[in-house]
């Protein structure tokens, strides 16, 4: 522990008696607000216990007040001052008991503490005049100012040596306190007087503890700044010891700088035959330097012609290092991929082109790394951008110039032409197929159905040679001759007609099916009007076609619901229509139902009708026909590239939906009429 050295304390510094004063200063103004404080705090908390007082007498009175009929107790137990003067206050029980009313007064009386000694709290009522005033001013200075404020007071006394706190509260006559105050001129509102509580022993003391506490905290703090007085004095008069010490230092170090110098010159001259050998070794590596930058020259040359030729190749090219991440790529490869080559630097490869060899031992990096010296694969890859393309991958190993492997180079060769043209030849290949089959089964057919007819003609020929005089026999042999030659001409011209429309010499336009649909009604009226039938149509689109192939197919479909109508039964055909899209929504699909009421089919031949020469005969009367005609309709759909199905429940009806491609254009822009035309007069006809 540190003693002050009294000595040294007797010749303070000017800095060191400002921070003492100081602190002595700042410790006085402490007390000096805590004590201010505390007054403070007990005479809040006086005014506290009287305002508690009062709300409890308040509420007393008001509730004496609230009683009309009064609070009586025996005359004999009230004192003289608070008797009742009025005699209709004073009843008589039937004991014989007198009972008086109590005032306001006599219960603030027995409220009022009789016990004395600190803490106690009198309480009295103080009645002043009506107007508010003072009848004897001057006597009673709290009072004179409660009647000239109207609000509470309150006061620390001392009197004859002992203290109290007085506490005066306002009363005001309300509509209650009239009942009582009303004859001697009080008026509502007017101050009634005041209530005085008196609490003996209350007076603000100085606290003991907060004073020794402050004189304590600035003698500790004047000791501690002394203390440190006494330290920093110390500390001053090491430092001048040390400056002596410096001082001979100094002189040592000039010594020694001195030799130091000596030293250097020597040195200097050393350098000066190091820096000669120097110079030599510098014009040798100049010499080496600008070797060097002849051979970066060269390199730039070569590298700037292999990364034009890297650009300008036709196929896409992307170096990938070991752990799959793309180090370059070429011009070809970034408009395949639809990205920049910024995009695509640093990902990943599997993320820009995934396809089917992706993260499988068929992946070409992964052959590479297995060293092989060249892998080509085909796969089809999807791009960032979400187009799938088949293509041919060929990969080699991309090394460093020391040899170690660093990845593979790899060469995406688009073949979506080439896949369309195969696709185009698959397509045409089968087209081919199909119609050499119905070549097949019209040559299978003709040879049937042509021969029948051509044995009746023969036949019933003889006949009518050995009959000749039979002119009623002669007659029926020359009518089923005449229906044998009939129905061989029918086959024919739908031979004819089947032939025409299996040729492409026809162009597509915009055809309005509305129009289409009125000329093929005009031609079919006579057989409307045979069987009666009731056709009910939509306001149908505008599609590309050719016209007199889509004439056909509806003039087909709706003979055919004629033809085969159910006996004794109306027909009714009702034709509708609707879009639908393609998944995408690259192709749009006009679907045209075509409903009826006839004889229907069985579920089992629903693809059998649209065979050729193929007539489904149902019921007891058979239909004539040759068969031709659903097959000419499954021929024209598929001509526009379109779909035909038919459903049918036997005895109930049979239903015909077409699904024909609205446009078959390639341009983005819709030749004129390609959108549905406006509402057809005809919304429903009937015939």
């Amino acid at each position: 522990m540190a003693f002050i050295n009294l000595n040294h304390a007797r010749t303070l510094k000017k800095p060191t008696v400002v921070i003492l004063v100081g602190w002595l200063l700042a410790g006085t103004g402490s007390l000096a607000w805590n004590l201010y404080d505390d007054y403070v705090q007990q005479e809040k908390a006086a005014f506290q216990t009287a305002r508690t007082l009062v709300a409890q007498i308040e509420h007393t009175r008001a509730w004496l007040a609230g009683h009309r009929n009064g609070v009586y107790l025996p005359l004999d137990d009230i004192p003289a001052p608070f008797l009742p003067k009025d005699p209709e206050q004073v009843q008589q029980t039937t004991s014989g008991l007198r009972l008086a009313r109590i005032n306001p007064g006599y219960v603030l009386h027995e409220l009022s503490g009789r016990t004395t000694g600190p803490g106690t709290a009198t309480i009295r009522l103080i009645r002043l005049p009506p107007g508010g005033t003072n009848r004897t001013p001057g006597t009673d200075p709290m009072l004179d100012r409660l009647a000239a404020e109207k609000r509470e007071v309150g006061a620390f006394l001392s009197s004859e040596g002992t203290s109290c706190f007085r506490y005066l509260a306002p009363l005001t006559a309300g509509h209650r306190c009239l009942t009582c105050h009303a004859d001697s001129g009080y008026r509502k509102g007017d101050l009634l007087g005041a209530v005085a509580i008196t609490i003996t022993g209350r007076h603000p003391v100085l606290s003991r503890p907060m004073i020794v506490s402050h004189l304590a905290a600035m003698v500790i703090g004047s000791l501690i700044i002394l203390l440190f007085h006494a330290r920093v004095d110390s500390g001053h008069r090491r430092l001048l010891a040390l400056n002596r010490d410096l001082e001979q230092e100094v002189l040592e170090r000039r010594e020694a700088e001195r030799s130091l110098q000596a030293a250097r010159d020597q040195l200097e001259e050393q350098v000066e035959q190091r820096t000669s050998a120097l110079t030599a070794t510098n014009r040798e590596l100049q010499r080496k330097i600008h070797e060097r930058e002849r051979i970066e020259e060269a390199l730039t040359t070569i590298y700037g012609e292999f990364y034009q030729l890297f650009n300008s190749a036709p196929d896409g090219m992307v170096v990938i290092d070991r752990h799959f991440q793309i180090l370059r790529v070429n011009r070809a490869f970034t408009r395949l991929c639809g990205c920049s080559t910024n995009e695509l630097m640093g990902q990943k490869c599997f993320d820009v082109f995934s396809g089917s060899t992706c993260h499988t031992p068929d992946c070409p990096l992964v052959r590479i790394l297995k060293k092989e010296k060249r892998v080509e694969v085909e796969a089809t890859k999807t791009l960032g951008s979400g187009r799938t393309i088949p293509c041919i991958v060929t990969a080699t190993p991309f090394r460093e110039p020391d040899g170690s492997l660093i990845g593979a180079i790899m060469v995406i060769t688009d073949v979506s032409q080439l896949k369309q043209a195969e696709q185009a030849l698959a397509r045409t290949t089968r087209e081919l197929q199909e119609n050499n089959q119905a070549l097949k089964d019209f040559a299978h057919s003709i040879s049937h159905d042509l021969k029948e007819p051509l044995m009746l003609i023969q036949a019933f020929c003889r006949r009518l040679e050995k009959k000749v005089g039979d002119s009623t026999s002669c007659s029926r042999y020359i009518q089923i001759i005449d229906g044998a030659a009939g129905r061989m001409e029918e086959m024919v011209n739908g031979l004819l007609l089947y032939a025409k429309f299996s040729s492409r010499s026809e162009q597509f336009e915009p055809v309005d099916l509305t129009e289409i649909l009125d000329t093929v009604l005009d031609d079919l009226a006579l057989r409307i009007e045979q069987t009666g039938a009731r056709i009910e149509a939509e306001p149908l689109p505008v599609i590309e076609a050719a016209p007199l192939q889509i004439r056909q197919l509806l003039q087909n479909l709706i003979s055919n619901s004629l033809k085969y109508h159910r006996q004794g039964v109306r027909p009714e055909i009702t034709i509708c229509w609707s879009r639908e899209e393609t998944e995408g929504g690259r192709t749009e699909f006009v679907r045209l139902v075509i409903r009826d009421n006839g004889i229907g089919f069985a579920s089992e031949s629903r693809e059998r009708i649209f065979d050729f020469c193929e007539r489904l005969q149902t019921g007891d009367h058979p239909v004539e026909g040759s068969g031709i005609g659903l097959a000419i309709c499954r021929r024209i759909v598929l001509r526009h590239g379109g779909t035909i199905e038919a459903n049918s429940i036997p005895g109930q009806g049979a239903e015909f939906t077409v699904r024909l491609p609205a446009r078959h254009c390639s341009e983005t822009e819709k030749p004129p009429g390609a959108e549905p035309g406006p509402a057809s007069s005809h919304d429903q006809r009937s015939s």
